[in-house]
């Protein structure tokens, strides 16, 4: 049951409690690798700022920590679909886009395809949403994985148009930021992508630009 902002994300941290098995191992697993995504997050932001002076704006900054705290969502919610293979939470979800997609061909796709492959589906769903807050984070390899986000959240808004209790404009609002960090190159805002084109590490540069 969520109380205040504040204390909610304090709990997160210390202890992970978005968790379906609130202790042990695994908990303590993701609040380390948790933790070191932020300290190395904030070590490249340091390097970026140090070797670059047209890094150090207000506006690279404020980027910088929109993105940060977009990946720290998607980190968050991949643990909503814990435990694999398929949480509580995805099987609601799959089961409420059976129901509420916008076109009968959806609709019919997740009946016939995501409900009876759930056990499948359920790990690459917590992958991808991990990938998306290791890259948005890391602000790593940002133009393949804004553009995959932004697929992700259109799929969603389309999949949960008609649920009753899902505010549209939600999927909306999160495939057009994902957008924006896309065209805006958003992991060359003291992000690993700045780094990596600074220095052109294994062609990074000639890939993207």
């Amino acid at each position: 049951m969520r109380t205040n902002p504040f204390f909610d994300t304090w709990q997160f941290v210390v202890r992970l409690t978005q968790l379906s098995f609130d202790h042990g191992l695994p908990r303590y697993a993701f609040l380390l690798a948790f933790a070191a995504l932020l300290t190395a997050a904030v070590g490249i932001i340091l390097l970026n700022w140090r070797q670059d002076a047209t890094q150090r704006t207000a506006a690279h900054l404020t980027t910088c920590i929109c993105r940060m705290l977009i990946g720290c969502m998607w980190f968050q919610d991949s643990l909503a679909k814990l435990p694999i293979p398929g949480s509580d939470e995805l099987r609601m979800t799959v089961e409420h886009m059976a129901q509420y997609a916008a076109f009968d061909l959806q609709r019919q796709l997740v009946t016939q395809f995501y409900v009876p492959h759930l056990g499948q589906i359920g790990p690459i769903v917590f992958i991808v949403e991990m990938s998306f807050a290791v890259s948005l984070i890391l602000g790593w390899a940002v133009p393949v994985f804004a553009a995959l986000a932004t697929l992700f959240s259109l799929q969603l808004w389309l999949g949960l148009y008609q649920d009753p209790s899902a505010w549209p404009w939600t999927f909306v609002l999160l495939a057009v930021i994902h957008a924006l960090f896309l065209t805006a190159a958003a992991g060359r805002v003291l992000g690993l992508d700045a780094l990596l084109h600074r220095h052109d590490v294994t062609g990074f540069k000639r890939a993207f630009g």
